[in-house]
């Protein structure tokens, strides 16, 4: 019931649902690792550890961006 969260995400969902589009394509455990680390986020939330879930949501967006790079980059030279 967070309005602003309702709000950002109303005007982000199509640009974010395209990168988690490509990220759950990705070759390996990346399904799997991303619904992990997301509930590991969650976890986090729901124990009122601010510090934590922002931690985890920084090391898990930096990781799946350099991933995705990574692919996109060899996807372009094969």
């Amino acid at each position: 019931d967070n309005p602003i969260i309702v709000e950002v995400m109303e005007r982000l969902w199509a640009h974010a649902r395209r990168v988690i589009g490509a990220v759950l394509k990705m070759p390996g455990d990346w399904p799997q690792r991303v619904w992990q680390e997301h509930l590991t986020i969650f976890h986090a939330i729901a124990a009122s550890d601010a510090e934590l879930a922002a931690e985890l949501a920084r090391a898990h967006v930096e990781a799946a961006q350099l991933a995705l790079t990574e692919t996109i980059d060899r996807d372009a030279h094969d």
